[in-house]
């Protein structure tokens, strides 16, 4: 079996005036509500909560490295051995009745890890592994039991290789805001674990700046995971001067609050930001189709009483 060209997802967002429709498609409201769902499905969930076992992530050894800061050319190498192993990849893992979809599967895929032609990563390649899971839920290639599992397992091990990537192929930080973005390439492991510290017995959303508490329970949610990196990485400046959103994030009330403003930045920053939106793939399952004829934007819904601060 061989990828079918016509049948990969396409960009189809050209302009910033495209965006409001954007926002009332039927691949936005998939998105949307797949990422409600699975926040929903981890609340107070630790990393080890789900009693499921998640076949590992491949990984391919880097070559030819260079001293250059950033754009390591062995990415294109490594993303398209990547590429070949994508058809049998996705037979090992769909019904064999799910194989027409494998080409949409491929697309969402192989545009996760970042491009091969920029070198770089940021949140619209991590929006995209996200759709990849949106397929699977569309498809019921998970169940409900199983939500929980795709989150802290499958998206945990590909937060854990991107980071390898980046590191090693030193991918550009694509679209990145620098000190004032909440991280130079991920977003939504703050979205998750946000949700996985709601209503946690001792850890306030001020205990991020207590590093002794983020080393200790760095392995236990995706927000002090992410917290931890961000020490380590960018260890030559306070954390109040490398980190300052997520500084000011950290005087919020509760976990709860944090998610819920954690949405509507998301929202602000990548779902409704040309920019990004403007490299999204549209495909059968993910349509550039409105979701009601004459429809407006659902997410404002969301934004009702979802401030952070």
């Amino acid at each position: 079996m061989t990828i079918i060209a016509d049948e990969i997802p396409i960009k189809r967002i050209k302009l910033p005036t495209d965006v409001p429709f954007w926002e009332s498609t039927i691949a936005y409201h998939r998105v949307f509500q797949t990422l409600h769902l699975l926040n929903d499905s981890i609340k107070r969930m630790s990393f080890d909560s789900p009693k499921i076992k998640v076949t590992p992530v491949y990984e391919i050894p880097p070559v030819n490295l260079e001293k250059s800061r950033y754009g390591n050319i062995s990415f294109r190498t490594w993303h398209k051995r990547v590429e070949e192993y994508s058809v049998d990849f996705h037979k090992a893992i769909l019904p064999e009745e799910l194989y027409p979809f494998i080409s949409e599967f491929h697309g969402y895929l192989m545009d996760s890890f970042g491009s091969p032609v920029r070198i770089d990563y940021g949140s619209g390649h991590e929006l995209h592994f996200f759709c990849w899971i949106v397929l699977l839920v569309q498809l019921k290639v998970i169940n409900e039991e199983e939500y929980p599992a795709i989150i802290l397992k499958v998206f945990r091990n590909y937060l854990y290789l991107c980071r390898k990537l980046q590191n090693v192929y030193r991918l550009e930080p694509a679209g990145s805001h620098g000190v004032w973005g909440i991280d130079d390439y991920q977003f939504l492991p703050f979205i998750f674990g946000s949700a996985q510290l709601i209503k946690h017995p001792y850890l306030k959303p001020d205990s991020i700046l207590d590093k002794s508490l983020v080393s200790l329970y760095e392995h236990d949610n995706f927000y002090f995971d992410c917290v931890a990196y961000i020490y380590k990485v960018k260890n030559r400046a306070p954390f109040f001067e490398s980190s300052p959103d997520l500084f000011n994030i950290s005087a919020a009330e509760s976990w709860e609050k944090i998610n819920k403003g954690m949405f509507t930045k998301y929202h602000a920053e990548c779902l409704d930001k040309y920019p990004i939106v403007q490299h999204f793939l549209f495909g059968k399952l993910l349509p550039y189709e409105l979701l009601v004829r004459g429809s407006t934007p659902k997410h404002e819904e969301v934004k009702e009483n979802a401030q952070i601060n």
